[in-house]
């Protein structure tokens, strides 16, 4: 294992982006697959998008008595899946 206790956050990961957008050109496919091919997945599994649009509680700037209300895109999920199972059927 190499030590990078002398490295900051930003290097390293910057570092592995790179490394890793690499990978998947050397390959021709896209960097999604790439990470799952790297993480033993067969599956695709796309996460719902969430959007915060309130914030509140007690850590926030005001005295809302709610935490939060956060928007799943259900609909952008969908067609992101259709969009997926598409390209996955035309191969």
């Amino acid at each position: 294992m190499v030590d990078k206790g002398e490295l900051g956050a930003n290097a390293i990961l910057a570092v592995s982006i790179a490394a890793c957008k690499a990978g998947a050109a050397e390959k021709e496919v896209p960097l999604y697959k790439h990470i799952a091919d790297l993480s033993g997945r067969t599956d695709m599994i796309l996460h719902v998008p969430a959007f915060c649009l309130i914030s509140g509680g007690k850590h926030a700037e005001n005295t809302m008595a709610i935490q939060v209300v956060i928007n799943l895109s259900e609909s952008l999920y969908m067609l992101l899946h259709y969009l997926l199972s598409a390209e996955s059927s035309s191969i």
